[in-house]
Formats: C-alpha cells, sequence, structure tokens
C-alpha cells in the first residue's frame, strides 16, 4: 500500500510541476512560445495594460512616427544612441536570464529536487526579468524626455486615432 501511495505522491508532484514550470522549460529549450494571453475572457475581463503605460511611448511608435514628429537630427541622434545603450544593456541581461533559466530547468528535470536550490534560481530569475523591465521603462521614460512637447502631443493624438503602427 505505501508503494501505491508512493508513487501516487511522486505521480501528482510531477503533474503539478509540470503544469506550473512546463510551459517556461519549452520556451528554455527552444520550443514554441506560448500563446499572448487573450485580449478578454469571461472568467478574467479585458487584459489590461499598466495605467502608466498609457504615459509612455515605445521606441518603435517614435521611429514610425519620426516624420510626422519632425524629430530633429539631434533628436534622432540622442534616441538612437539611448535605444543602442540600452539594446547592449539588455543583450547581456538576456545572455545571463538564459543561463539561469537553463539552471532552474536542470534544477526541477532533478530525480530528487532540492526545492531550496530551485526556489533560489526562480528567485534569480525573477529578479533578472525585473530588470529588463526596468530597463525597458528607463528607456521608454527616457525617450518621452527627449521629446518637446509638441511632439508628445502629436503621439497622443495619434494613440487616440488608433492609427496603424507605421504610416510608411
Amino acid at each position: 500500500m505505501s508503494y501505491i501511495s508512493d508513487l501516487r505522491k511522486t505521480f501528482l508532484r510531477a503533474l503539478a510541476l509540470g503544469m506550473l514550470f512546463g510551459p517556461l522549460s519549452a520556451r528554455a529549450q527552444g520550443g514554441p512560445p506560448m500563446p499572448p494571453p487573450p485580449e478578454a475572457t469571461p472568467e478574467r475581463g479585458p487584459r489590461r495594460e499598466p495605467p502608466f503605460f498609457s504615459k509612455l511611448y515605445p521606441p518603435e511608435m517614435i521611429e514610425a512616427f519620426q516624420d510626422q514628429l519632425e524629430i530633429t537630427k539631434a533628436q534622432r541622434e540622442k534616441i538612437m544612441a539611448e535605444i543602442l545603450a540600452t539594446q547592449k544593456a539588455l543583450l547581456e541581461s538576456r545572455w545571463k536570464e538564459s543561463g539561469l533559466m537553463e539552471d532552474f530547468v536542470k534544477a526541477l528535470d532533478a530525480p530528487v529536487i532540492d526545492e531550496q536550490k530551485a526556489i533560489a534560481l526562480h528567485e534569480k530569475l525573477l529578479e533578472s526579468e525585473n530588470r529588463i523591465k526596468r530597463a525597458n521603462i528607463a528607456l521608454m521614460i527616457r525617450l518621452k524626455g527627449l521629446l518637446s512637447s509638441a511632439q508628445r502631443a502629436q503621439l497622443e493624438k495619434i494613440k487616440k486615432e488608433g492609427r496603424p503602427k507605421d504610416p510608411r
């Protein structure tokens, strides 16, 4: 009876871990990316971005409408320098995150999972993801600071009109 009970517990643990971390494992191993969350479901309602997103402009939006915004040569150079510096920093962070993900997946694949080690690796992974998010937000804040009030107003108008992302 205890053998069956132990087998059942092992199966349930494996099933729970697979459900929780299976999508992460597939992504780390080069599997297909997870589909984006649905925009709206009856259970969760509409998908909402954090309120501060409406106050910022992604670099792609500024690039797509640079002619319409009348971005000056000096602004373009500063914007490109900010984007390049952030991309360089993010490349390093993403490489480190990829290594952390591999270590985390290996820890979960162990025949006997060291819970403390797995949780510590997961914490490091979350910290890495937060650093990447922080860098992206900081970039958008810096880019907004490089725009004139007229350019910001133009971007707000573009957002409200719901224009396509690239007018070209």
